[in-house]
């Protein structure tokens, strides 16, 4: 095959004359590159339902804050307590089904009044939190009578067992261990949690076991929970997270020291704030 590189060819050397001036084309002044957020547009009041409108209104001005986060922190709350009480199924011929449940977070630079405006847009929570403890003083005090009543109820019949066994009556004893089956199991009473601040995976599980209806994770500070995903042994946590989200999924967690719990429906919200520059 012949050359096909004529031999008084040059080789091809790059422009070193391409922008710097010489052929008439300069590169322009660099610009600085800034990192600015979009505009937000305002909340429009009137979208929010009728019984909430104003009040949201009247907090938004007395904190001198965007009514944006007195809102959402309420809705997000009103989410929770609705919880797995109510699902939507958007197809007509399907089993496809969706819990209300919802995820908020107020973003806002520091003095802004996020805190006492989520504060304020949650406040319903603490009547409904003082109610509940009321109620599981009450229902404490009937579980530690029925508890009482139900050991001695076991120590009687275990006493007639002992002396029919003595007497080697078999009927006597059917009978007996028959009552000692039907005895009934009291369930411990526990107090109805509406939300909870700081939480390892293993206990909101619990929690969630014992609230079946739904449960409000809140934080000051959202970047605090998201950070602690990226923890080193505790990568399992955003995947739990995200189940809680879904609201109708179960989870079964295996654990040496706490041995199984199961959880029929696990369902969590989320709210907090968070500064832009996170």
């Amino acid at each position: 095959m012949s050359n096909l590189i004529p031999k008084d060819a040059k080789p091809l050397l790059p422009d070193s004359s391409i922008g710097n001036g010489s052929n008439g084309h300069e590169w322009p002044e660099p610009k600085p590159v800034k990192e600015e957020l979009l505009a937000v547009k305002p909340l429009p009041i009137e979208i929010l339902p009728e019984p909430i409108r104003l009040w949201i209104k009247d907090v938004a001005y007395r904190m001198q804050c965007p009514p944006d986060f007195v809102a959402m922190a309420f809705l997000t709350l009103v989410s929770s307590i609705i919880g797995t009480r109510c699902s939507i199924h958007p197809k007509q011929k399907d089993n496809w089904e969706c819990i209300l449940n919802l995820w908020g977070g107020v973003i806002g630079s520091p003095s802004t009044m996020k805190t006492p405006s989520i504060n304020e847009g949650l406040k319903p929570l603490a009547r409904l939190e003082l109610k509940a403890t009321e109620k599981f003083e009450e229902d404490f005090k009937q579980y530690m009578a029925d508890l009482l009543e139900a050991d001695a109820r076991k120590s009687s019949l275990k006493n007639q067992l002992k002396k029919a066994l003595e007497k080697d009556a078999d009927k006597n004893v059917d009978d007996i261990k028959d009552k000692l089956k039907n005895l009934r199991e009291l369930r411990e009473t526990t107090r109805r949690r509406y939300k909870t601040n700081d939480a390892t995976i293993e206990k909101l599980s619990e929690l969630c076991n014992e609230n079946p209806e739904g449960l409000l994770v809140v934080r000051d500070e959202l970047i605090g929970l998201l950070a602690s995903w990226d923890k080193p042994g505790r990568e399992s946590d955003r995947a739990f997270f995200l189940e809680a989200w879904n609201g109708y999924g179960s989870h079964t967690s295996d654990r040496i020291g706490r041995g199984t719990t199961f959880t029929e429906h696990l369902c969590l919200s989320v709210f907090g704030g968070i500064q832009p520059s996170k």
